[in-house]
């Protein structure tokens, strides 16, 4: 048995990250793996046949393996991909770029951590442990509407995403 992350299934292949945080394709019986990179990636996604990752040697920026293109040049943690646009953290706010590599924008100064979508929503908590959400409309990221610092996942409709404690350390979310 081998640790992997970043599963994702591709025509009739399997794409993940080992150990190592190697990027590695086999079939779907997990029979003949093949390397594709062999340097520390994360925040793999995939999307419409490629695969955006964060390349940790490269100033831990995002790159498009079948393309072999550099996305940006800003570090970039909690790659989330919507229709056309990459949503990020960085350690100076939240950023949103086009997939193509341009329009790099900064779309708030907070640091934010676990950078998730999910039904038009991007959620996040920030150092003081609370819980935020911005509001996503069409293909583009409006302003922030809602910063809720008393967030109490199980008072709204959105607690089947979010359970834990306000401790970082103690903090899961969880897809249903």
């Amino acid at each position: 048995n081998e640790k992997v992350e970043y599963i994702t299934v591709l025509d009739d292949s399997i794409i993940y990250v080992n150990k190592d945080n190697h990027l590695y394709q086999c079939d779907l019986d997990g029979q003949n793996k093949k390397v594709l990179l062999k340097k520390a990636v994360y925040y793999v996604v995939v999307k419409d046949d490629l695969i955006y990752y964060q390349d940790d040697s490269d100033h831990e920026s995002i790159h498009v393996y079948n393309m072999n293109k550099k996305i940006n040049n800003r570090q970039s943690y909690n790659i989330n991909l919507i229709e056309d646009k990459i949503y990020y953290t960085s350690g100076s706010g939240i950023y949103c770029i086009n997939t193509d590599g341009s329009s790099d924008q900064k779309l708030s100064s907070e640091t934010a951590f676990n950078l998730i979508y999910l039904d038009e929503h991007l959620y996040y908590y920030n150092r003081r442990y609370r819980i935020h959400f911005v509001l996503m409309q069409s293909d583009y990221l409006n302003k922030q509407i809602s910063r809720n610092d008393n967030y109490n996942p199980k008072e709204t409709s959105r607690s089947r995403i979010l359970v834990g404690t306000k401790r970082i350390h103690n903090y899961y979310i969880m897809f249903l």
